[in-house]
């Protein structure tokens, strides 16, 4: 029964739910609201867990145009999305990660200082 259940988790999480922000067209859980995900993190914490920080850390890759240094520790970057998604139940998902992203530092290469 725990395999079917982790599955359905799984495939709320990732449905290709959609939606336009900004210009520009989201899907998955970045398409859901804060509160969506903390309703399956109350299901499946590690899973949801593992949800938000793949879709954030593609998320951030593709918006970098600033050269942000977007390496941070996955446990971390799960605890800063759900700190922000208990505070702001109705932001999108996208919001939580968008305020991960802002609050990195420039990326610096060491070898040109």
């Amino acid at each position: 029964m725990r395999p079917a259940y982790l599955s359905l988790a799984l495939a709320m999480l990732l449905l290709p739910t959609a939606s336009i922000v900004g210009g520009y067209s989201l899907a998955g859980p970045g398409a859901t609201t804060c509160g969506e995900i903390a309703d399956e993190y109350r299901l499946n914490p590690e899973l949801t867990d593992a949800a938000m920080v793949l879709w954030t850390e593609g998320f951030m890759r593709g918006v970098n145009e600033e050269g942000r240094d977007l390496t941070i520790d996955s446990k971390e970057q799960a605890d800063r999305l759900r700190a922000y998604c208990n505070v702001q139940p109705s932001a999108s998902f996208e919001q939580a990660a968008r305020n991960l992203y802002d609050s990195l530092q420039p990326w610096v290469d060491e070898h040109t200082q």
